[in-house]
Protein backbone atom coordinates (compact mmCIF):
# COMPACT_ATOMS: atom_id res chain seq x y z
CA UNK A 1 0.00 0.00 0.00
CA UNK A 2 1.52 3.26 -1.13
CA UNK A 3 0.70 6.34 -3.12
CA UNK A 4 1.79 4.82 -6.45
CA UNK A 5 -1.72 3.45 -6.92
CA UNK A 6 -3.49 6.73 -6.06
CA UNK A 7 -5.64 8.48 -8.65
CA UNK A 8 -4.69 12.03 -9.65
CA UNK A 9 -7.56 13.33 -7.50
CA UNK A 10 -6.31 11.38 -4.49
CA UNK A 11 -2.73 12.65 -5.06
CA UNK A 12 -4.09 16.21 -5.02
CA UNK A 13 -6.06 15.59 -1.82
CA UNK A 14 -3.02 13.97 -0.19
CA UNK A 15 -0.85 16.96 -1.14
CA UNK A 16 -3.39 19.34 0.42
CA UNK A 17 -3.40 17.36 3.67
CA UNK A 18 0.40 17.13 3.60
CA UNK A 19 0.50 20.95 3.55
CA UNK A 20 -1.79 21.36 6.57
CA UNK A 21 -0.67 18.30 8.57
CA UNK A 22 1.36 20.22 11.15
CA UNK A 23 -1.63 22.45 12.00
CA UNK A 24 -4.42 19.88 11.57
CA UNK A 25 -4.53 18.83 15.21
CA UNK A 26 -4.83 22.45 16.36
CA UNK A 27 -8.08 22.79 14.40
CA UNK A 28 -9.58 19.29 14.59
CA UNK A 29 -7.77 17.42 17.37
CA UNK A 30 -10.11 18.25 20.22
CA UNK A 31 -13.54 18.06 18.61
CA UNK A 32 -15.95 17.22 21.46
CA UNK A 33 -18.37 15.32 19.21
CA UNK A 34 -15.55 13.23 17.79
CA UNK A 35 -14.30 12.36 21.27
CA UNK A 36 -17.86 11.51 22.37
CA UNK A 37 -18.26 9.15 19.41
CA UNK A 38 -15.02 7.34 20.26
CA UNK A 39 -16.11 7.12 23.90
CA UNK A 40 -19.41 5.59 22.76
CA UNK A 41 -17.48 2.98 20.76
CA UNK A 42 -15.14 2.23 23.66
CA UNK A 43 -18.12 1.34 25.86
CA UNK A 44 -19.14 -1.32 23.33
CA UNK A 45 -15.84 -2.89 22.24
CA UNK A 46 -14.64 -6.21 23.64
CA UNK A 47 -11.26 -6.08 25.39
CA UNK A 48 -8.18 -6.08 23.18
CA UNK A 49 -10.11 -5.32 19.98
CA UNK A 50 -8.42 -4.49 16.68
CA UNK A 51 -9.83 -1.36 15.06
CA UNK A 52 -9.27 0.05 11.58
CA UNK A 53 -9.24 3.85 11.61
CA UNK A 54 -9.90 5.15 8.08
CA UNK A 55 -8.54 8.65 7.55
CA UNK A 56 -6.52 8.46 10.75
CA UNK A 57 -4.92 11.87 10.32
CA UNK A 58 -2.53 12.67 13.15
CA UNK A 59 -3.79 9.78 15.27
CA UNK A 60 -5.44 12.22 17.67
CA UNK A 61 -7.92 11.75 19.13
CA UNK A 62 -9.20 8.44 17.70
CA UNK A 63 -6.16 6.16 17.65
CA UNK A 64 -4.75 7.61 20.87
CA UNK A 65 -8.02 7.05 22.79
CA UNK A 66 -8.39 3.51 21.44
CA UNK A 67 -4.78 2.54 22.18
CA UNK A 68 -4.93 4.12 25.63
CA UNK A 69 -7.95 1.90 26.34
CA UNK A 70 -5.94 -1.22 25.46
CA UNK A 71 -6.96 -1.79 21.85
CA UNK A 72 -4.86 -2.43 18.75
CA UNK A 73 -5.26 0.18 16.00
CA UNK A 74 -4.38 0.17 12.32
CA UNK A 75 -4.80 3.61 10.80
CA UNK A 76 -4.80 4.50 7.12
CA UNK A 77 -4.52 7.92 5.55
CA UNK A 78 -3.73 9.23 2.07
CA UNK A 79 -1.34 11.86 3.46
CA UNK A 80 2.24 10.77 4.08
CA UNK A 81 2.68 13.70 6.48
CA UNK A 82 -0.38 12.71 8.50
CA UNK A 83 0.96 9.15 8.70
CA UNK A 84 4.36 10.45 9.85
CA UNK A 85 2.78 12.57 12.59
CA UNK A 86 0.41 9.77 13.66
CA UNK A 87 3.34 7.37 14.06
CA UNK A 88 4.98 9.92 16.36
CA UNK A 89 1.76 10.67 18.31
CA UNK A 90 0.67 7.05 18.77
CA UNK A 91 3.79 4.89 18.38
CA UNK A 92 2.09 1.67 19.48
CA UNK A 93 -0.46 1.84 16.65
CA UNK A 94 0.21 0.91 13.02
CA UNK A 95 -0.25 3.62 10.39
CA UNK A 96 -0.17 3.10 6.64
CA UNK A 97 -0.43 5.46 3.70
CA UNK A 98 -3.39 4.08 1.78
CA UNK A 99 -6.55 5.10 -0.05
CA UNK A 100 -9.73 3.90 1.67
CA UNK A 101 -11.39 3.50 -1.73
CA UNK A 102 -8.82 0.88 -2.78
CA UNK A 103 -7.41 -0.74 0.36
CA UNK A 104 -8.17 -4.35 1.25
CA UNK A 105 -7.60 -6.47 4.32
CA UNK A 106 -8.43 -10.13 4.94
CA UNK A 107 -12.02 -10.78 6.07
CA UNK A 108 -12.67 -10.38 9.81
CA UNK A 109 -9.39 -8.51 10.36
CA UNK A 110 -11.05 -5.93 12.60
CA UNK A 111 -13.61 -5.82 15.39
CA UNK A 112 -14.63 -2.29 14.41
CA UNK A 113 -13.92 0.38 11.83
CA UNK A 114 -13.90 4.11 12.50
CA UNK A 115 -14.16 6.77 9.83
CA UNK A 116 -14.86 10.36 10.74
CA UNK A 117 -13.95 13.24 8.42
CA UNK A 118 -12.54 10.88 5.79
CA UNK A 119 -16.02 9.96 4.57
CA UNK A 120 -16.48 13.54 3.42
CA UNK A 121 -13.53 13.15 1.06
CA UNK A 122 -14.85 10.10 -0.80
CA UNK A 123 -16.69 10.46 -4.09
CA UNK A 124 -20.35 9.46 -3.97
CA UNK A 125 -19.74 6.43 -6.21
CA UNK A 126 -17.26 5.09 -3.63
CA UNK A 127 -19.76 5.10 -0.78
CA UNK A 128 -23.05 4.12 -2.43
Amino acid sequence: MNSDSFSQETHEQAAAFDRIAEQYEVVFGLNKNHIAAVSWLLERLPSNSHILDIGSGTGVPTARLLVDAGHKVTGIDISSEMVRIAKYNVPTATFLQADAANVTFPPASFHAITAFFSLLMLRRDCIE
